[in-house]
């Protein structure tokens, strides 16, 4: 896996230079920087939990983050593992509140996971944990949004 360094300011926190390393994709021999989403649902606890890996900086990306996160059953409580996020802009955080406040409309249970603790600092600097729990484990994040058995 071909692996790259890429020096950039925090666009949540200007005042942090930071350097992180992705893993870029190869599409027709072009490098793209792109979210990876995978979803999983259990139907016995009644929970879709969403994995993003890659970086979340421009408004297509924050589109596919939105739309994706929405695509399980209402009923079920939703878990949004951010531990694999590399890159996050303001445009990234917009969409996971979208995803926060339509959550909250339908009456949906959200919780918020990552266990890198940079991240997880600047996710709650940035208020997401008024909108839903942020969360460094899924072990702490599943007992909250799903249902009784």
């Amino acid at each position: 896996m071909v692996r790259a360094a890429i020096p950039y300011r925090s666009l949540i926190n200007p005042s942090l230079d930071l350097i992180v390393k992705v893993s870029p994709s190869n599409v027709g021999g072009c490098k793209l920087l792109t979210p990876i989403l995978t979803a999983h649902t259990d139907t016995y606890r009644h929970v879709t939990m969403i994995g993003v890996t890659g970086p979340i900086i421009n408004r297509e990306q924050a589109m596919s983050i939105r739309s994706t996160c929405l695509i399980g059953p209402q009923s079920y409580g939703l878990v949004i593992n951010l531990s694999g996020v590399s890159l996050l802009a303001e445009v990234g955080l917009d969409a996971l509140r979208d995803v926060a406040r339509i959550c909250a409309d339908r009456g949906q249970q959200l919780v918020f996971v990552c266990s890198e603790l940079m991240l997880r600092s600047e996710l709650i600097l940035a208020d997401l944990d008024t909108f839903a729990p942020v969360l460094p484990s899924e072990e702490q994040a599943v007992p909250l949004v799903s249902i009784a058995a």
